[in-house]
């Protein structure tokens, strides 16, 4: 585990500072940021946490529609991104909230809930949290 807190800021996270400490991530937030959105362009985290993640999510969200296949090559993508983090296992529902926007729940079997809401035609995360 990483173990350094990432917020979603819309380019590609930030590091989460509290009285000039680095916050430590309590669960499986980070990882799971990490192994979804570190994409083939150069991700300011790989150098940062000594990693070298190179995700598949990010790529076939930008890729892919809202219609059926669409939604079941991201939920593909997400379980390949997450077999990297092999100290959990995972359950990916993926679904359509709107025209343009998908909801992907990432539940480890920790009983820990991630919240991911894709907007298709602005290509980022709108929302990214722990449910």
């Amino acid at each position: 585990m990483l173990n350094r807190e990432l917020k979603e800021t819309g380019d590609g996270g930030s590091i989460v500072i509290e009285r000039k400490n680095i916050n430590i991530d309590k669960g499986l937030f980070t990882d799971v940021y990490i192994a979804l959105f570190s994409t083939v362009t150069p991700y300011w985290a790989n150098n940062y946490f000594n990693i070298d993640i190179n995700s598949q999510t990010e790529k076939v969200l930008n890729e892919s529609s809202t219609d059926e296949q669409g939604l079941e090559s991201i939920a593909l993508a997400v379980q390949s991104d997450l077999s990297s983090l092999t100290y959990a296992d995972f359950v990916v529902n993926v679904s359509l909230v709107g025209n343009d926007r998908i909801n992907i729940n990432i539940t480890a079997n920790n009983n820990q809930t991630m919240q991911v809401v894709w907007d298709f035609t602005e290509k980022q995360i709108i929302q990214y949290n722990q449910i």
